[in-house]
């Protein structure tokens, strides 16, 4: 399984990774710092052929493009073409509202609290 996080929270970048890490089912994590380099990394993926990540984790809360424009984004551009890549927004945010408003974009299959552990990240395979 290849992950892909999009935070732009270093700290909580590394600490996810090295969390998840633990888990025997991962092939490979790429961090991102913020939705532009995400986007750029995608848009590689696609022109050199290689396979998007199987789970997308975008944060809700960053300068600029947030999770929720992301979300958008991605489902205008690859959620089509890449129906098996989960995309799974992440906040430290328990605003319900945005819960919902936030699930009714095709592409986001779910929304979950910070932080990502191992059993959030099996909860979703």
């Amino acid at each position: 399984m290849r992950i892909l996080l999009i935070d732009d929270d270093d700290l909580f970048l590394f600490l996810t990774e090295r969390t998840l890490k633990k888990a025997t089912c991962l092939k490979e994590i790429n961090s991102i710092a913020n939705v532009e380099e995400a986007k750029n990394y995608l848009d590689s993926c696609v022109s050199r052929q290689i396979p998007l990540p199987d789970i997308i984790f975008v944060d809700m809360n960053m300068p600029g493009m947030n999770g929720k424009d992301f979300a958008h984004y991605y489902n205008q551009k690859f959620a089509g073409l890449y129906p098996g890549t989960k995309l799974v927004i992440l906040t430290s945010s328990i605003s319900r509202k945005e819960k919902v408003v936030t699930m009714e974009i095709p592409s986001v299959k779910d929304f979950i609290q910070k932080p990502l552990t191992e059993e959030k990240l099996l909860s979703l395979i």
